[in-house]
């Protein structure tokens, strides 16, 4: 085990996290970086090993894949087509794109606060069928989409949260038709803007093995996407499923920079973080008093959440999807962190 910083600076003051290393060791996570940056400075701390094969030591500069971490970027895009006037928070749907069921009800704000009713493509059994028999595939969003709107019942309640990859990957291809370009060059260019120097790259298929930490699961012996109780590693598991709001890698430095974003994303607009009540806004998750995002995909866990109040930002990267009893570890150290167990 290699430590870069004995204990992280939080609001609770240094916490120790060899311990909690240990006991998600225990619980099969190879390796783990911690991230945290507030008034005190900007601290990391690493534990373990990036690859269970090679036993690299962990280091602060390899590459994860963040999972539904990616939505802070399609927020942060959105935000800047809000700001531009470009693109109306409570415009339908439709004014932007007209494939999109039901389109002429459903709003920006609701896709962005999760409240449409559109059920996850995952909650299709023939498309997690299809993904089972080959984990290798690359699948397109409009893929995607279409299997989600295939299993989703059009009478809903805009007043209930429903999360779904299917509004993130809405929101990018409304993104993407207002901006004239594919998605991922609005994000890159949204991103030099917001953080500067970064590593963030979008990865649909599966995580090269230069400069990436391998990733690991408990799965089934068959090897598909379902949980289970065999560990092994996910090297050729591709979640393009996910497209925009699953596919992205990114060092600590980057998700703490996100997350710098996110906060200053926040205090510009206020109106529409008024309660973490509301669970999300523009993508964004609550978790009073931070507002972020959590994510994982098969092999990888991340955690990205700032502290808009005094800026103090945390961001956790596991190598490891889910514990044997199905938590998302990064989720549990940054639970840990903030004492909130």
């Amino acid at each position: 085990m290699k430590t870069e910083a004995p204990g992280v600076e939080t609001a609770h003051g240094a916490v120790g996290l060899s311990s909690v290393f240990e006991k998600l060791h225990g619980q099969g996570l190879p390796g783990l970086i911690v991230g945290v940056s507030g008034p005190s400075g900007c601290k990391t701390a690493t534990f373990g090993v990036a690859n269970l094969e090679t036993r690299e030591t962990m280091r602060s500069g390899v590459h994860f894949r963040i999972g539904s971490v990616s939505k802070l970027i399609i927020g942060l895009c959105l935000r800047r087509f809000l700001r531009a006037g470009e693109i109306e928070l409570n415009a339908p749907v439709c004014r932007y794109l007209k494939d999109v069921p039901d389109g002429e009800h459903i709003t920006i704000a609701q896709l962005a606060q999760h409240r449409t009713g559109f059920t996850d493509a995952l909650y299709n059994p023939a498309f997690r069928a299809l993904i089972n028999a080959d984990l290798g595939r690359v699948w397109t969003r409009d893929e995607a989409l279409q299997f989600s709107f295939d299993v989703t019942e059009r009478a809903y309640d805009p007043s209930q949260v429903r999360y779904s990859n299917t509004n993130a990957m809405i929101l990018a291809k409304v993104i993407e038709a207002n901006a004239a370009k594919p998605f991922q060059e609005v994000a890159a260019s949204t991103l030099a803007a917001q953080i500067g120097d970064h590593s963030i790259h979008y990865v649909p298929g599966p995580a090269p093995s230069a400069g990436f930490a391998r990733g690991y699961r408990y799965g089934r012996t068959d090897g598909n996407i379902e949980y289970g109780s065999a560990f092994y590693s996910t090297e050729h598991f591709n979640p393009s499923w996910s497209a925009e709001a699953g596919c992205y890698a990114a060092t600590i430095s980057d998700l703490l920079g996100l997350a710098k974003s996110i906060g200053s994303m926040v205090e510009e607009c206020k109106d529409l973080f008024t309660s973490h009540e509301q669970h999300y806004a523009l993508l964004t998750h609550a978790y009073s008093p931070f507002w972020g995002h959590d994510g994982d995909v098969p092999g990888y866990s991340a955690c990205c959440y700032v502290r808009p109040d005094d800026g103090l930002a945390i961001a956790v990267l596991a190598n490891l999807s889910n514990t044997l009893s199905g938590h998302n570890p990064a989720t549990l150290v940054f639970q840990h962190l903030i004492c909130k167990k």
